[in-house]
C-alpha cells in the first residue's frame, strides 16, 4: 500500500507531464517524462539566487489559450437566444463586466509584451459593440448601451490589472537566457 505522500508526488508528476504536453514544449513518453521530473530544468525551471523560477513562455502559453477560449466562451453566449444562455442571476452589466474583465485580464497577461493593453482593450470593446448591434436580431436578447459600456469598463480595468501584474512580477520570471537550452 502507498502512502499519502508517494501518491501526491505522482500526482504532481503526472500534472506537470500533462502540462507540458498541453504547451507543446515536450513529446516525450509518459515514462521518461516521470522519471525526469525531479529535475528543476526538466519542468522549465531555472534556478534564480538559489530559488527556482518559472519559465513565463510556458504560463503566457497557458493564459493566452484560456484567453482564446474566453472569447470563443463569449462568442456563443452572446449569440444564443435568450432563453438558451445560462443566467447568473447577477444584474446583466455586473456579468458583462465580469466576463470581459476575466478575459481582457487573460489575454493581457497572456501575450504580454507582445501585445499592447491597449489593444486588446480595442479589440474586446468594438467585438462588444459588434455583439450589441447583432443582439438586435437574436430572438429573446436585447440590446443596450449599458452593456456595451459595462463590457468595455470590464476589458479596461482586466487588462490594466494583467499589465500591473506583469510589471510586479516581472523580475520573479526567467529570462530566456536564465533557462536551460533544450
Amino acid at each position: 500500500m502507498r502512502s499519502a505522500s508517494t501518491l501526491q508526488l505522482r500526482d504532481l508528476t503526472i500534472v506537470l507531464a500533462l502540462y507540458d504536453m498541453l504547451c507543446l514544449h515536450t513529446q516525450r513518453p509518459m515514462a521518461s517524462i516521470s522519471s525526469s521530473y525531479p529535475d528543476p530544468a526538466a519542468r522549465g525551471l531555472a534556478l534564480k539566487k538559489g530559488h527556482a523560477v518559472i519559465d513565463q513562455r510556458k504560463i503566457r502559453l497557458f493564459f493566452q489559450l484560456i484567453g482564446q477560449l474566453a472569447v470563443v466562451g463569449l462568442i456563443i453566449l452572446s449569440f444564443v437566444p435568450g432563453s438558451l444562455r445560462p443566467h447568473t442571476g447577477a444584474p446583466g452589466p455586473v456579468e458583462h463586466i465580469a466576463a470581459y474583465f476575466l478575459t481582457a485580464g487573460f489575454l493581457s497577461y497572456g501575450f504580454g509584451k507582445s501585445r499592447s493593453p491597449a489593444i486588446i482593450v480595442l479589440f474586446l470593446s468594438i467585438f462588444s459593440g459588434a455583439v450589441e448591434i447583432v443582439q438586435l436580431y437574436i430572438p429573446d436578447r436585447h440590446s443596450d448601451f449599458i452593456d456595451f459600456v459595462a463590457s468595455t469598463t470590464g476589458a479596461c480595468i482586466g487588462a490594466a490589472l494583467a499589465w500591473i501584474v506583469l510589471r510586479a512580477l516581472s523580475s520573479d520570471f526567467a529570462k530566456a537566457e536564465d533557462l536551460p537550452k533544450s
